[in-house]
């Protein structure tokens, strides 16, 4: 399991952490695969988020995959990806602690029709759209945001490179 932490040492040993669950969408369409662009920066991130108190994985990713697509997930296409776990560790500077997030991805298929996304206001100030691309255009893309010092983005794109062998 790949591991990216993106904070400083001090903080890392000084500050109270907290583990949170999150969810990952692989959406596959013919050659083209689900994904979550931000407009604004061109770079792209799967779609999913984290697990809420009291919620499955199931409801979690029907839940964001709603949230940020508009599109409903069918329950029963959901499947484990087992390659597809990883950890980003940040600080959160509204709450001055360490978050350790655990990400599992899954497989899922949608239904044809959409619905107007619910996004959060950081969601819409970075133009997050869900787009199906082709996973060289979105590794590409990634990359490029990678050797600039974009390293959150790591991981997923890691996934995008797993899932083409």
């Amino acid at each position: 399991m790949k591991t990216i932490t993106l904070c400083e040492k001090d903080d890392l040993e000084q500050l109270p952490r907290r583990v949170k669950k999150a969810v990952k969408a692989i959406i596959i369409a013919g050659d083209k695969i689900g994904m979550i662009r931000f407009d604004k920066d061109n770079l792209y991130d799967l779609p999913g988020g984290g697990i809420e108190d009291g919620e499955t994985i199931n409801e979690a990713l029907i839940r964001e995959i709603k949230e940020e697509a508009g599109a409903t997930v069918k329950p029963l296409s959901i499947k484990k990806f087992e390659s597809g776990e990883y950890i980003l560790i940040y600080k959160d500077s509204s709450s001055n602690e360490i978050i350790e997030r655990h990400f599992s991805c899954y497989f899922c298929n949608i239904e044809d029709e959409y619905t107007k996304p619910n996004l959060t206001e950081y969601e819409i100030s970075t133009n997050q759209q869900f787009v199906f691309v082709s996973m060289d255009e979105a590794i590409a893309a990634n990359e490029w945001h990678i050797k600039q010092g974009l390293h959150w983005i790591e991981n997923p794109t890691n996934i995008l490179k797993l899932l083409l062998r």
